[in-house]
This record gives C-alpha cells, sequence and structure tokens, in this order.
C-alpha cells in the first residue's frame, strides 16, 4: 500500500508531516509518500503538518480504505459444467 500527499506550496524545512495509520503514528516520511503493507480489514490514514516545536499546524482529513485479500483466482474464468 502507498499512502502519498500534496501540497499547493512547499513545505518549509523547519515543518514535518506526521502520518498516522489506524490511530497509530509512523515512522516520519521523508518525502510525499510511504509505502507499507497491511492486514486485510479496514484502516483509516490522516496526516499532521507540524512545526519545528511540535505544534500541530494543520491537519488533513481522515481517509477510511479497506484491503481485500488477493486471489489467484481473480480475472480467472470459472469452468463450465457439462453433461446434465
Amino acid at each position: 500500500m502507498t499512502i502519498s500527499w500534496g501540497a499547493s506550496r512547499a513545505i518549509p524545512d523547519s515543518m514535518s508531516v506526521v502520518l498516522y495509520l489506524d490511530g497509530q503514528q509512523q515512522a516520519t516520511p521523508t518525502g510525499g509518500g510511504v509505502t507499507m503493507t497491511l492486514e486485510r480489514g479496514e484502516h483509516q490514514a490522516y496526516a499532521e503538518l507540524r512545526d519545528a516545536s511540535g505544534r500541530l499546524v494543520k491537519k488533513t482529513e481522515t481517509v477510511t480504505f479497506f484491503v481485500k485479500q488477493y486471489s489467484q483466482n481473480f480475472g480467472q474464468p470459472r469452468p463450465t459444467p457439462r453433461g446434465g
């Protein structure tokens, strides 16, 4: 899973983005996104922009998404019964 974000203006070096996944703070990303492996099910993510003192400047809306388990049968033709 890749979580990415963008800003209308460049983020000053004195500020940092803090990513939260399922209410838990994640490692501070160094760029505009982060890739992680997630268990299947419902997840929620949001990011916060913090100043050099760690004070909250802005918070994104929370995004809810679902991870589904991959199946090798996905997209495969199903056998057609023969006979009667």
